[in-house]
C-alpha cells in the first residue's frame, strides 16, 4: 500500500535538499533559508480603502499560502500626512521598528535612508535580478540613494495635464495633446485656453475656472520655466542641499505666474475657493466638474476613473521646459528588520510580475512592469491606449524623479516653501519680494542638517 507519510517525508526532504542547495548558489547559509521560511513581519501601510482590501484580502493571504512560515502583520496608519512617519518613529524608539513600509508620509525614501532606516538590498536585487527583467527600462534607478538599491518602486508615472473633456466642448476649445514634443502646447496657451472656459469667476458657489495648478512640490514649477531651485549634487548625490537658488529669473517668473493665474488671468480659483471646492475630506476640486485643466501627478489616472464626466490627460504646458515630476514610491526594507530575509521575499512578491498585478488591479495604479502597463493603459474609455502610452511615455521622457524622492527633510523643505510663498499664492505680495527670504530661510535649515 502506498504510505503517504513516507511520501511526505520524502516530498519534505527533497524541498528542504533542493532549498538548501538554491541558498548555497545564492550565497545564503541554512539558518539564512530558516529564518526566511519562519518569521513575523511587521507592514506598515496607509488608509486607503482599495488598497486595504488588497493587502488583507489579496497580497497577505496569498503571500502567506505561497510562504507558510511567515506571517504578515499589517499596521494601518489612519491620516498618513500627518500621522505615518510619527508612528515609524515611535515604532522605532519602542524597538519595534516595521519590517516593510512606503514613503506614505511627509518623508521620502531618500531622507529614510540618510537618517540610516533602510537596508541596502542591491545584494538580494542582483540575485533575483531576472525577475525584473520587464521592468520599464530604468525604473529600477529610481529606488537608488547615494548608488545604493534602497527601494523597489511599487508604481510608476509622470505629471500631467488632466482636462475635463466637457467643458472643454461646451466651450469649443481643442484638446490638449498628448505628445510632449507638440510645442503648440504650452503655458500661454493653457490660459488662453483657460480664459474661455472660465465663467462667473467672481461667484464661487457656481463658477468654472480654466485651470487648477498644484503639483504638491513648488520647486517643479521652477522646471517648467527651465530653471532648477537645486544644484546637480543633489540629485547625485546624498540628496542634501547646500542652498537653493529661488532668487532667479526662472523661479520668480514660475511663482509669479501660478499667482497671476488667479489674480491677473482671473482663471484658476484663489486658496480659499481651493479649499471650500476640496470639502472637508480634502478631495480634488477637478472632481467637482468645475475645472477645465488640472496639473497634477499620476495619481490623476486612477482617482478620475469613476467620474461622471469625460476627461483625458495630455502633456505638461510649459514656457521653456515640459519637465515634470516622475513618481516611483518605492517598497523600504527596514535596516533593523529581525528578518530580513523573509522582508525581501515579501517585497519581492509585491514588486514582481504577479504581486504587482495584483495590486494594479485592485487599485488602478500602473506599476512599473512594461506587460502590465500595456494591460493598464487599457481602461480609460474617453483615451485611446495609444495615447495613453505616449502621454505616459513623454512623462517619463521629459520627467526627473520628483523632488519629494530627492531631497532629505523635504518635509521641512516644502513648509519653509509653502509658508514663505502663502502671500504671494493669496495675492498680498510678489514673488520677487519673497525670493530671497526663501532661500535665506532654507540656508538656516542646510546648515542644520550638513554634518
Amino acid at each position: 500500500m502506498y504510505d503517504s507519510r513516507i511520501a511526505r517525508r520524502r516530498f519534505l526532504q527533497a524541498s528542504t535538499a533542493a532549498a538548501l542547495g538554491i541558498a548555497a548558489g545564492a550565497g545564503l547559509s541554512t539558518k539564512d533559508v530558516a529564518e526566511a521560511s519562519n518569521a513575523e513581519l511587521t507592514w506598515l501601510v496607509r488608509v486607503t480603502q482599495s488598497e486595504n482590501v488588497w493587502e488583507q484580502k489579496v497580497a497577505i493571504p496569498r503571500f502567506q499560502k505561497a510562504n507558510p512560515g511567515i506571517k504578515i502583520k499589517p499596521i494601518i496608519v489612519s491620516n498618513p500626512n500627518q500621522n505615518f512617519d510619527l508612528k515609524l518613529s515611535n515604532m522605532l524608539i519602542g524597538g519595534n521598528p516595521p519590517d516593510v513600509w512606503s514613503q506614505w508620509g511627509p518623508s521620502d525614501f531618500v531622507d529614510y535612508s540618510w537618517r540610516g532606516l533602510t537596508s541596502d538590498i542591491g545584494s538580494y536585487l542582483n540575485r533575483d535580478r531576472k525577475e525584473y527583467a520587464d521592468f520599464y527600462p530604468g525604473a529600477l534607478d529610481y529606488g537608488k540613494w547615494n548608488g545604493r538599491q534602497t527601494g523597489i518602486p511599487l508604481m510608476l508615472g509622470g505629471t500631467y495635464c488632466f482636462y475635463n473633456m466637457d467643458l472643454l466642448d461646451k466651450a469649443g476649445v481643442p484638446h490638449p495633446p498628448v505628445s510632449w514634443d507638440d510645442k503648440s502646447w504650452n503655458w500661454d496657451a493653457m490660459v488662453s485656453a483657460a480664459k474661455k472656459v472660465t465663467k462667473h469667476f467672481d461667484d464661487p458657489s457656481k463658477a468654472v475656472y480654466g485651470v487648477f495648478a498644484d503639483l504638491g512640490c513648488l520647486d517643479e514649477f521652477v522646471w517648467l520655466w527651465g530653471g532648477d531651485v537645486w544644484d546637480k549634487d543633489v540629485y547625485s548625490g546624498k540628496g542634501v542641499p547646500h542652498q537653493s537658488h529661488w532668487n532667479t529669473p526662472e523661479a520668480i517668473g514660475a511663482m509669479q505666474a501660478l499667482a497671476d493665474l488667479i489674480y491677473v488671468h482671473k482663471v484658476a480659483p484663489s486658496p480659499a475657493v481651493q479649499n471650500a471646492l476640496s470639502g472637508s475630506a480634502g478631495n480634488d476640486p477637478f472632481l467637482t466638474g468645475r475645472i477645465a485643466f488640472r496639473l497634477t501627478g499620476i495619481w490623476g489616472f486612477y482617482t478620475y476613473n469613476t467620474v461622471p464626466f469625460k476627461w483625458g490627460a495630455a502633456a505638461l504646458p510649459g514656457m521653456n521646459s515640459n519637465k515634470g515630476g516622475i513618481y516611483a514610491d518605492p517598497w523600504l526594507l527596514s535596516s533593523r528588520s529581525k528578518n530580513p530575509d523573509a522582508a525581501w521575499k515579501f517585497i519581492k512578491y509585491l514588486t514582481t510580475t504577479q504581486g504587482a498585478r495584483e495590486y494594479m488591479q485592485a487599485t488602478n495604479t500602473p506599476v512599473p512592469h512594461t506587460e502590465l502597463l500595456t494591460q493598464w493603459r487599457t481602461q480609460f474609455k474617453n483615451m485611446k491606449p495609444q495615447d495613453v502610452q505616449t502621454v505616459f511615455d513623454g512623462s517619463l521622457k521629459h520627467g526627473h524623479l520628483s523632488i519629494q524622492n530627492d531631497l532629505v527633510a523635504y518635509d521641512r523643505i516644502r513648509t519653509i516653501i509653502n509658508n514663505e510663498f502663502s502671500p504671494v499664492t493669496a495675492g498680498q505680495a510678489k514673488a520677487k519680494d519673497v525670493a530671497p527670504i526663501v532661500d535665506k530661510k532654507l540656508a538656516k535649515l542646510f546648515r542644520r542638517l550638513r554634518p
